[in-house]
């Protein structure tokens, strides 16, 4: 393929590697951006074991803007998927606390900016907007983790 550009799909390994050129008729030297086939989703998540303490608790609800997913207090990571997001926008996170009645025993809401994340490299897909917390359970804090 001496003086042309090729795409290269290597099947066998599951990587996709960019354009291959040729720069002269005597060495041929190519440059070959690689791709791995990790993915990943936009949306948030929270570590809350802390609520396990609290034998009164029954339900965990973390909410994404008006996104929210429930689970059971068993749980030890609650999340919350949102594909469409596609910019580190700033959301509004919530998380409560339920008794086996639905009602509210804690609550804690924070302003959070979505980190980009761009698991196979800058040049490759996808794109993902993420952030992880932690539940202070005892001082009812809801702390951002990197």
């Amino acid at each position: 393929m001496r003086g042309k550009t090729a795409t290269i799909a290597a099947g066998l390994s599951g990587l996709f590697l960019s354009p291959a050129v040729a720069a002269t008729p005597r060495q041929q030297q190519t440059t070959e951006q690689g791709c791995t086939e990790i993915g990943c989703t936009s949306g948030i998540s929270a570590q809350v074991s802390d609520v396990h303490g609290d034998r009164r608790a029954a339900y965990v609800t973390l909410c994404m803007n008006s996104d929210c997913h429930r689970l059971t207090t068993k749980t030890d990571v609650v999340t919350v998927l949102e594909p469409s997001v596609s910019t580190p926008e700033r959301v509004r996170v919530r998380l409560r606390v339920l008794d086996k009645h639905h009602h509210l025993l804690k609550q804690a809401t924070r302003l959070a900016t979505l980190t980009r994340t761009q698991p196979n490299g800058p040049c490759c897909p996808p794109t993902c907007f993420s952030a992880a917390f932690r539940y202070d359970a005892r001082r009812n804090f809801l702390r951002q983790v990197k």
